[in-house]
């Protein structure tokens, strides 16, 4: 549990280095987190919301296959999850996900070639620093071997 707490932690610190620092360099605005309200009329944390609203954004830090090396269901049912939920965000005129992973990154982008994800949901692929993406596989790693057991 430590170690997942960790893993946790680090991947808030990603987050915010794209709101605080990616987000803002890209459109030139801060991005905080937020709760926006949906047009069915329920709420949604988003990861990230410009200043003047105009711009939702979710943040995946995962790659798209497990420690095992199979492709990461539970990974790709939470991003499916929030791309419905984006689509949800009323008068918002850019509805995006950003990926830190380059295989969960062109995975998504071939699910919306092939017609299964929206055109209206825009794909970001960040480059995150190097100490952040070496903290980062870290996590992953200790994170892979608590569950296998592995120690």
């Amino acid at each position: 549990c430590r170690l997942r707490f960790e893993g946790e932690r680090i991947q808030r610190e990603i987050e915010n280095w794209i709101r605080r620092e990616w987000l803002s360099a890209e459109f030139r605005q801060r991005f905080p987190k937020d709760t926006v309200r949906l047009t069915t009329g329920g709420m949604f944390d988003a990861d990230a919301v410009s200043v003047d609203e105009s711009i939702v954004a979710c943040i995946s830090t995962g790659g798209l296959t497990t420690s095992g090396d199979k492709h990461g269901l539970g990974k790709t049912h939470k991003i499916r999850s929030d791309l419905f939920f984006l689509l949800l965000t009323p008068s918002t005129k850019q509805r995006s996900m950003v990926f830190t992973e380059q295989d969960m990154y062109e995975f998504w982008l071939k699910e919306q070639e092939n017609g299964r994800v929206p055109r209206e949901i825009q794909f970001l692929i960040v480059a995150i620093p190097r100490d952040l993406s070496d903290k980062l596989s870290y996590a992953k790693i200790k994170s892979a071997e608590e569950v296998s057991g592995k120690r």
